[in-house]
């Protein structure tokens, strides 16, 4: 860029302010660095995030020239929220089934599922007290060049309404989302599961099909992703350890009494099919109740895949160089002093006249 190389390294979202990082590295003849700097333009959005609003620049100062760079444009999904449902509702998704562990190839890449969590971790998602979630590792592999991409899809259902976090491919051109149907497959309803009851002490092991499961604990400070602590709660978590020959989980099913009703919200490891419920505590025998189930089949990972997605990782950045811009203030400066010192001469004849 005009004897510069220019790197886009990153974006940070505070408020609706979004600041963008650009280092420049200016080289000689000899293809030697003799300079780098960063410069930190931003965007601002309106005040709901849906619509960009104004650009502020960042400068690099010399004595002889400012180096003034601003964003003059973004992909057109981030400028303004209806034209980014516009395109989202414009891409012809295709449907694709894919069972943990294995990998589906075309010609282009392979695609493969390692794992999925109810938990998800996302920037773009917030969990809230009664959230259905599920999030999807997923792994595509580009044939040509031989790397890989991992994405992480989230789909969720808040208050009866289903809202998807898809991921782009920006490499291939690919937008991944997780299909409606994931949430009813890994939230099937309780009273279809084959739940056993089983009465445990702290220490206790049993086996369930393929599973030792042991209490380890009993935590009295309670924590649960969907448990939204109200004064007057009596809540402890179970601590339980699953292992079979090759995996291990830690779990912590939750009971509390709100009122004089008691409840539970249980632990589930979706890629393994188990749900665990802490049902009751028997404070004289110190004995505590739980329900397990474990499903027939695990889930396959239902996904959809648009293709030809423009990319939406990139900005327009336009760089302009002042030369001479501080003579010019510094002839403004000079200006103003004259234009001081000429009113301040004018007061003080009129004092003396």
């Amino acid at each position: 860029m005009n004897g510069y190389w220019v790197e886009y390294e990153s974006d940070t979202i505070e408020g609706n302010t979004r600041k963008f990082e650009v280092s420049y590295k200016r080289i000689n003849e000899a293809q030697d660095t003799v300079e780098r700097f960063s410069l930190s333009p931003n965007v601002i959005y309106n005040r709901q995030n849906t619509k960009l609003e104004a650009t502020n620049p960042s400068t690099k100062r010399y004595l002889d020239k400012d180096i003034f760079t601003y964003i003059a444009a973004l992909p057109v999904e981030q400028m303004d929220v209806e034209a980014a449902r516009s395109m989202q509702d414009s891409l012809q998704y295709s449907p694709l089934t894919l069972t943990i562990g294995d990998t589906v190839e075309n010609e282009e890449y392979a695609i493969s599922a390692s794992s999925v969590s109810t938990e998800p971790v996302h920037p773009e998602y917030n969990l809230e007290p009664g959230d259905l979630a599920v999030q999807a590792a997923v792994t595509v592999k580009d044939l040509e060049t031989g790397s890989d991409h991992m994405v992480t899809p989230i789909i969720f259902l808040r208050e009866n309404l289903i809202y998807t976090i898809p991921e782009q491919v920006n490499d291939l051109n690919l937008r991944i989302r997780m299909s409606q149907q994931t949430i009813s497959d890994f939230y099937p309803r309780d009273d279809q599961l084959p739940y056993q009851s089983y009465t445990m002490r702290q220490g206790d092991h049993i086996q369930v099909g393929e599973w030792d499961i042991t209490l380890a604990g009993i935590d009295r400070v309670a924590k649960h992703a969907h448990y939204s602590p109200q004064e007057g709660d009596i809540a402890v978590n179970a601590i339980m350890t699953l292992k079979n020959a090759n995996r291990e989980y830690t779990v912590r099913p939750l009971f509390f009494i709100r009122g004089n009703s008691p409840a539970h919200l249980k632990a589930y490891i979706p890629e393994v099919g188990i749900h665990i419920r802490f049902e009751n505590i028997f404070p004289q025998s110190e004995e505590f109740q739980f329900s397990i189930a474990v499903m027939d089949s695990i889930p396959p990972v239902n996904i959809e895949i648009a293709k030809d997605v423009p990319r939406n990782d990139i900005i327009v950045l336009q760089a302009i160089v002042f030369p001479g811009i501080n003579f010019f203030w510094l002839g403004s400066c000079m200006m103003m002093f004259g234009l001081f010192l000429a009113m301040a001469r004018k007061l003080r004849d009129k004092q003396t006249a």
